[in-house]
């Protein structure tokens, strides 16, 4: 069978010798701190391409319907098919933008927050045992 580990090795594991605590404690908040930017990145970006995307939809139609108007007193098809394109390819650009967003907050923006609650109820359960650890030295 396995040998009973010693008391020395058994407590560099863990976090029962009163020095280990300070660590713990650092590496809980370390943790939560890096959860927490990862979170306020994701979250800048999704709100930057949001941004940019509803913003581009929006030239894209009040732009587009002053150019239609326009267009409408210009003989060349060329330039009408053109104008019409710009128009199209801008609209679709934003489409894209926007589904990003959407897709960035889905796929890391809510996973990251999820894993910011677990590592914050996980200091918070390490927090409570380092206390009780602490009452009864």
């Amino acid at each position: 069978g396995m040998a009973p580990q010693s008391g020395a090795a058994a407590g560099s594991a863990g976090i029962g010798a009163p020095q280990d605590l300070g660590a713990a404690e650092r590496f809980a908040d370390s943790r939560l701190e890096a959860c927490r930017q990862l979170v306020a990145t994701a979250c800048t970006l999704v709100d930057a391409l949001s941004t940019a995307g509803s913003g581009l939809q929006h030239a894209a139609k009040t732009q587009g319907s002053e150019l239609q108007a326009w267009l409408s007193k210009e003989n060349s098809p060329l330039v009408r098919q053109s104008a019409q394109e710009m128009i199209e390819s801008c609209s679709g650009a934003a489409s894209v933008l926007i589904n990003l967003a959407v897709a960035i907050s889905g796929s890391i923006e809510q996973p990251l927050r999820r894993l910011e609650r677990s590592v914050a109820a996980d200091r918070a359960a390490r927090i409570a045992e380092m206390d009780e650890l602490r009452r009864r030295q």
